[in-house]
């Protein structure tokens, strides 16, 4: 089990370390500036346009990152509430005791009328 683990770490870090390796050359060889609007901002800079592009990739990777995390932590919060609801009923069920059981009244009360039995088919 050790060896698969230190395995896949070695792959994740090879496939970080591509990616990085990936990042920074597309950034030198995009060395062309680009003038950067943002809207409300009464400023253009200029920028290469690697690092727009990688900086915009990354902005998008934070942000889906933040919402997907924010999902999971109401999810999260919703399983919590729901052992500790289960918990209760357990607890409840444990304290029950046998004499608390619902029982008919007289022997068949618990089974349809005949005429439901004979629709379901059951004689």
């Amino acid at each position: 089990m050790a060896a698969i683990r230190f395995i896949v770490k070695a792959l994740m870090i090879a496939a970080a370390a591509l990616a990085i390796a990936a990042a920074a050359s597309f950034a030198v060889s995009n060395r062309t500036p680009v003038a950067v609007s943002l809207w409300p901002l009464p400023f253009e800079p200029s920028l290469p346009l690697g690092t727009t592009l990688l900086s915009a990739l990354a902005v998008g990777i934070v942000l889906g990152t933040a919402l997907m995390s924010l999902s999971r932590l109401r999810l999260w919060f919703r399983a919590r509430r729901n052992e500790r609801k289960a918990a209760v009923l357990e607890r409840a069920a444990a304290r029950r005791a046998p004499e608390d059981e619902v029982r008919p009244s007289r022997p068949g009360a618990a089974l349809p009328p005949p005429s439901v039995r004979a629709a379901l088919g059951d004689n």
